[in-house]
């Protein structure tokens, strides 16, 4: 089933993280997808453990946040668009995802639990 699709908007708002404890709302321009990516309007988004280490100490273990960086990875919505390279979704579908990208070659990836991979 598929969801009535909207002209995708030129700005989106967005809850920025711009310091440790710092969020502030700011207007941003919605991307365009690339060849094999989807452009997702996004409903509804979660509060991941990782999101809330970020807003308390800036930093997961060696990553350190040190630039404006929008929370939020693991979420649901609609596809907007679709990039011409993109094969199985289009405009209107609905979708949840982790936009976490995974190494492809690992034990954990190899039998479908990505959350357990290092990314290494």
């Amino acid at each position: 089933m598929t969801a009535t699709v909207e002209p995708t908007p030129t700005t989106m708002r967005a809850s920025v993280m711009t310091g440790v404890r710092t969020l502030q709302i700011e207007d941003r321009p919605v991307p365009r997808p690339g060849e094999h990516e989807v452009l997702v309007e996004v409903a509804a988004v979660g509060v991941c453990g990782s999101d809330v280490h970020y807003y308390r100490h800036g930093r997961i273990g060696d990553f350190v946040v040190d630039a404006p960086m929008i929370l939020g990875h693991e979420a649901s919505g609609v596809v907007a668009e679709a990039g011409p390279a993109v094969k199985g979704w289009a405009a209107g579908d609905r979708v949840t995802f982790d936009s976490t990208i995974y190494r492809l070659d690992d034990w954990y990836t190899r039998r479908g639990l990505y959350n357990l991979s290092d990314g290494r």
